[in-house]
């Protein structure tokens, strides 16, 4: 079980993470991903370094397998998560500097904070029947694609077509 701290349960935070996160399939899981700003406080308490929902669907198996799928998606991610925050440094989250922030770069003294990771990880039905290996592989890929994304990674599509985009953008693919 995940600490309550780490835990999204209300809707409107499902969702803002779901319409406003930058996402990423793989072929057991789609997993979306919301930076906070530093210091912004999640709409159930205090704002935690990371927090994470699961939603697994009646498509995916009948009462025991959902359950299944969630506790081995959730043992996943409380391993995987904490070793992807994001620096306090990340490009995602700095701005002008405020000077009734505390940790104002300005200020040599004051610490940097770090922004705070909301995932939520929607399982597919092959999810399943996927083994260890292959769900913590889905799982720590798609997290590391969404939180590129979210970073404002530049996404990189194969074939002709994004070559071409490239080429007239000025860059190479």
């Amino acid at each position: 079980m995940l600490p309550r701290e780490h835990r999204i349960t209300r809707s409107q935070d499902f969702r803002a993470v779901m319409r406003g996160g930058a996402r990423a399939g793989t072929e057991t899981v789609v997993v979306s991903v919301l930076l906070r700003p530093a210091g912004e406080t999640a709409s159930d308490g205090p704002a935690a370094p990371w927090r994470c929902g699961f939603i697994v669907s009646k498509a995916v198996g009948n009462a025991v397998v959902r359950h299944r799928v969630q506790r081995r998606l959730r043992h996943l991610v409380a391993e995987l998560v904490p070793e992807r925050i994001p620096a306090p440094d990340s490009p995602a989250v700095e701005g002008p500097a405020d000077p009734a922030d505390p940790a104002d770069p300005a200020d040599p003294g004051s610490a940097p904070s770090a922004p705070a990771l909301d995932v939520v990880v929607r399982a597919l039905p092959a999810a399943a029947g996927a083994d260890h290996a292959t769900l913590r592989d889905d799982v720590a890929s798609g997290l590391e694609r969404a939180l590129r994304r979210a970073r404002g990674g530049r996404r990189r599509r194969g074939g002709a077509a994004g070559s071409e985009k490239a080429a007239r953008a000025g860059g190479a693919a």
